[in-house]
């Protein structure tokens, strides 16, 4: 029997966690619960809550997680959330996403959950955001994780710069690096086959990406990279898989640069292996990331990535080897180096090579769910020694 037998554990989701909190999350509830353990998702995404019912996992809403922040709701919602965790008497409260973080492990605190642990995916600021932003938010995730026995971060860069900036002190802070399915390379045949179903021509270089419409991925470069790389290279398609709400003015804007010929927005899609096999670069503008599953699962396929050299990317890419970084803010140098790559295909399919290697190496999905599973079991194990002990000293 496992130690994980009959607990009752929760991950607690922010709202809008659909894309890598969903991928991060699915492997790691299914593998919680083929070791024993009860668990419940609670979600306010339902686009997400489908994907885990799916996945055969339970899946419950408890309301008040909202996006912005607003205090009046975000208290009542705490106060929500610890009455449910209360009721279920869960041993275990997992917490992911900024906002369902800082309200999961107050209600958590709150509800007397025995263990209590936050994954940072990334950070609400980055490396470019205003001073006063850093410190203010700084100062709430300070306060969250005065109320929690472990953060869990994404990347080494980001599990530093929490130390420096005070808000958790070292020994609270683990690194579990993401982690992905490795499954086979995609060859030349599948590649033709796959631009054959997406109607492109077998011949022309296509660069595909995936994320939702959103700022933080920066998308307006991307396209603005598209000037001089669709003047080059006459029959260049890009493809965008993912929505959000800035579809439209992406649109309009790829329009008014004069490469929406040249842009296809594919929309939300399932077969996004089909689009990295059918591509032959996979470029990335992100403003700020934690360590990006889109960006291992392009290096997995095999396929070299321009990308901006951001925290949690310039820990993945070792550029000139499993593919190229360039400075961020700067669409002209992604070009560049989407255009080195493109010239030179022997060069990128080298580097393809060398990104697969090191994801086999160092971000498989089996690696990632033994770490957390090593990790719930000391947590697990601490908190079961501590009650041993106080009642020890009780009967005293």
């Amino acid at each position: 029997m496992s130690q994980f037998t009959g607990l009752r554990m929760a991950q607690v989701t922010g709202p809008n966690i659909f894309g890598g909190v969903t991928i991060y999350l699915i492997p790691l509830s299914r593998r919680l619960a083929e070791l024993g353990a009860e668990v419940t998702v609670q979600m306010n995404d339902p686009r997400a809550g489908r994907l885990f019912q799916a996945a055969g996992l339970k899946v419950e809403r408890v309301g008040g997680l909202v996006h912005p922040i607003r205090p009046p709701q975000d208290i009542a919602g705490i106060i929500r959330l610890a009455r449910w965790m209360k009721a279920r008497r869960f041993d275990v409260v997992h917490t992911h996403t900024s906002k369902g973080g800082f309200m999961g492990r107050m209600a958590a605190r709150m509800a007397g959950v025995p263990v209590i642990l936050h994954t940072a995916h990334g950070l609400p600021f980055h490396e470019a955001s205003p001073w006063p932003k850093i410190k203010v938010y700084s100062a709430l995730k300070r306060l969250a994780a005065l109320c929690c026995d472990k953060i869990i971060s994404v990347s080494r860069e980001h599990a530093q710069w929490i130390v420096e900036l005070g808000i958790a002190p070292p020994e609270k802070v683990t690194v579990i690096r993401n982690g992905v399915r490795i499954g086979e390379a995609p060859d030349d045949e599948m590649k033709r086959a796959c631009r054959a179903r997406l109607g492109l021509q077998g011949s022309a270089p296509v660069l595909a990406c995936a994320g939702r419409l959103v700022r933080q991925k920066n998308y307006p470069d991307m396209l603005r990279a598209m000037i001089p790389l669709s003047a080059r290279f006459r029959s260049l398609r890009l493809l965008i898989a993912g929505d959000g709400p800035l579809q439209k003015q992406l649109e309009s804007l790829a329009g008014r640069l004069g490469v929406r010929d040249s842009v296809s927005f594919l929309g939300f899609r399932s077969d996004v292996p089909d689009l990295l096999a059918a591509a032959d670069v996979v470029p990335m503008t992100s403003l700020w990331e934690g360590m990006p599953l889109a960006l291992l699962e392009a290096m997995a396929a095999a396929r070299p990535c321009v990308a901006y050299a951001i925290m949690g990317v310039r820990e993945v890419i070792r550029s000139g080897e499993t593919g190229i970084l360039v400075p961020p803010r700067h669409p002209e140098a992604l070009a560049a180096g989407v255009a080195a790559l493109l010239e030179h295909p022997e060069g990128a399919a080298w580097m393809g090579h060398n990104a697969r290697r090191q994801v086999q190496a160092e971000f498989s999905v089996e690696r990632f769910l033994r770490e957390h599973e090593a990790l719930y079991a000391e947590l697990v194990g601490t908190h079961a020694r501590r009650r041993a002990f106080s009642s020890a000293g009780r009967a005293r």
